[in-house]
């Protein structure tokens, strides 16, 4: 990519045309206004994101990142900006959806530009606030479920998911000189920054591994709390989303060794039973 990712897009649609990702799963079968919404929010995530793991220089990173942030200041004071703002700030108006929550998913992609090394789980935890739990709030205005804990279990959720990925995503991650992974936490079980880059599968790596792991197994457990007071389903879809994400979490639990080789994915029949539950299952 040789320039700003998106820039050239008109709409979300444009953006979204070459996604491949878990997250449409879950809401294709929304009324048309929830999921025309939630692929515009969809597309500005992903966009902020590309500014900062697109394999290009710092420099243009950093670029990327100012302009779309500019783009999101000028929607949200009403001036001229990039027609993809003025989606978003349509749908922040139509869902009553809080700024703050796009000016914490911003310095969460920040972070990604200066920061590559977490001291510890609660570290690593307001990152994942901030670009997943974020997220999670977002789509919750969306929905439109109510209750007096549901923006915690939306933020549970989001933890959880975030979590999945940077387990899942060790080895992508260290390509890119990032290590999500709690420093004390691997100093705690006697595996090195150096151990990690040379992939060493050793019993250390499997406890790190297995403390994570049941750190995002617990977040999940407290989120599915809340489907309980669900009663209309609003939800389901953020539901059938934290099934997709926890059968990864327990792929991983299951092979941890592969996370240093490759990336876990569910296979194609994984993702068509989820699919049906979505459609079918009430």
């Amino acid at each position: 990519m040789n320039g700003i990712p998106h820039k050239a897009a008109l709409s979300a649609r444009d953006i979204n045309k070459q996604a491949n990702s878990n997250f449409f799963i879950a809401f294709k079968n929304l009324p048309a206004h929830k999921k025309n919404a939630l692929e515009v929010v969809y597309a500005i995530f992903r966009l902020f994101d590309d500014c900062v793991d697109e394999p290009f220089e710092a420099a243009l990173k950093k670029e990327s990142l100012n302009y779309w942030t500019n783009e999101f200041h000028k929607s949200q004071l009403g001036q001229n900006c990039h027609p993809v703002m003025n989606e978003l700030k349509q749908v922040m108006d139509e869902f009553h959806i809080p700024a703050i929550y796009f000016e914490d998913l911003i310095a969460g992609c920040e972070q990604d530009l200066t920061q590559s090394r977490y001291n510890t789980l609660e570290d690593t935890l307001d990152y994942c606030y901030k670009v997943a739990g974020t997220v999670g709030l977002t789509c919750l205005k969306i929905f439109g479920h109510k209750s007096d804990t549901a923006e915690d279990s939306a933020k549970k959720l989001g933890y959880a998911f975030q979590l999945t990925n940077i387990l899942r995503d060790v080895k992508e991650d260290l390509q890119r000189d990032r290590i999500y992974l709690p420093l004390n936490l691997m100093q705690k079980h006697g595996y090195s920054e150096n151990d990690l880059k040379s992939q060493v599968m050793n019993e250390n790596f499997k406890a790190l591994m297995s403390e994570l792991t049941q750190v995002a197994e617990d977040f999940y457990q407290q989120a599915y709390l809340e489907q309980k007071k669900d009663n209309n389903n609003l939800m389901r879809p953020a539901w059938v989303m934290s099934e997709v994400y926890h059968r990864l979490l327990k792929q991983i639990q299951a092979h941890c060794e592969r996370v240093l080789q490759d990336k876990i994915n569910l296979n194609p029949l994984q993702k068509l039973w989820i699919g049906f539950k979505l459609q079918f299952l009430k």
